[in-house]
C-alpha cells in the first residue's frame, strides 16, 4: 500500500538526524536521486516498507512523515493520540489505523468514540471534500436524520460505498446529491429503496480539520 509523504517533513527530519540524502539512501537501500525526488515533492507517494525503513533510520514514528504532528515516543503516541480505524472501499473497518491528536478531536468533534477515517477517491463532493481527502466519519450516526448532511452509505448490492450529501424527501426516501453538481446528477431514492440502504456513518469533517 502506498502512502502520501510530506516532503518537507522528510527533509527536516533527515536534517535533524544529521544525515545527508546519500546517507539516508544508503541506509534504506535506495539511491540519492530517489530521496531527492521525495524531498523535492516530485514524488509524493511511498511504499509502506520504504516508509517504515526511513522512519527506523531517523528514529521517528512513520506517521510523522505523513502528518504535521510530532510523536515524542511510543508512550506519547498511546496517551495523547487516538488510533482512528480506516473504512475500506467496501465499507468494512480495516486493521489499518491513523494516529490523530485527541485534543483536536475533542475540540472539533466533541468526543473521540465511534470515529473512523474514510479515504475519498472521488471528486464528486468537491470542493467540500476533494479527491484524496481523509474524512472523519461518526459510526454511531447510522440513521439519516440531518437534512443535507453528508453520509457514508453502501449501495443496494452492498459492495460499494458512497460519500454523498443527502436530502430527505417530504414524501419519503432521499435525493442523493453531489457537491460537484455540474458534473454529477442527483439520484432519487424511493421510500422503499431507502429501506435497503445501509448507512455506515455521518461525515464530520476532513482530515485537514476543515469542518462542515
Amino acid at each position: 500500500m502506498r502512502k502520501n509523504i510530506i516532503w518537507y517533513r522528510l527533509q527536516s527530519k533527515r536534517l535533524e538526524a544529521g544525515l545527508t540524502q546519500t546517507d539516508l539512501a544508503k541506509a534504506v537501500g535506495r539511491t540519492p536521486q530517489w530521496v531527492s525526488k521525495l524531498e523535492s515533492g516530485k514524488t509524493n507517494t511511498i511504499d509502506k516498507d520504504d516508509l517504515d525503513r526511513i522512519a527506523k533510520v531517523l528514529h521517528i514514528h512513520s506517521e510523522e512523515l505523513l502528518t504535521d504532528f510530532d510523536f515524542t515516543d511510543v508512550n506519547d503516541l498511546k496517551n495523547q493520540y487516538i488510533a482512528l480505524p480506516h473504512i475500506s472501499d467496501s465499507g468494512q473497518i480495516s486493521n489499518e489505523h491513523t494516529p490523530f491528536p485527541e485534543t483536536l478531536i475533542r475540540k472539533y468533534f466533541g468526543r473521540p468514540n465511534n470515529l473512523a477515517l474514510f479515504h475519498q477517491q472521488s471528486g464528486s463532493m468537491s470542493p467540500t471534500i476533494d479527491h484524496g481527502d481523509d474524512v472523519i466519519i461518526d459510526l454511531s450516526e447510522t440513521t439519516i436524520k440531518d437534512d443535507l448532511a453528508i453520509y457514508l452509505f453502501q449501495n443496494f448490492a452492498g459492495d460499494i460505498v458512497f460519500l454523498k450529501r443527502i436530502h430527505i424527501r417530504p414524501q419519503g426516501g432521499y435525493v442523493i446529491k453531489s457537491d460537484a453538481g455540474d458534473i454529477f446528477t442527483d439520484m432519487i431514492i424511493t421510500k422503499e429503496e431507502a429501506k435497503e440502504m445501509k448507512v455506515i456513518g455521518k461525515a464530520l469533517g476532513r482530515f485537514s480539520i476543515k469542518t462542515f
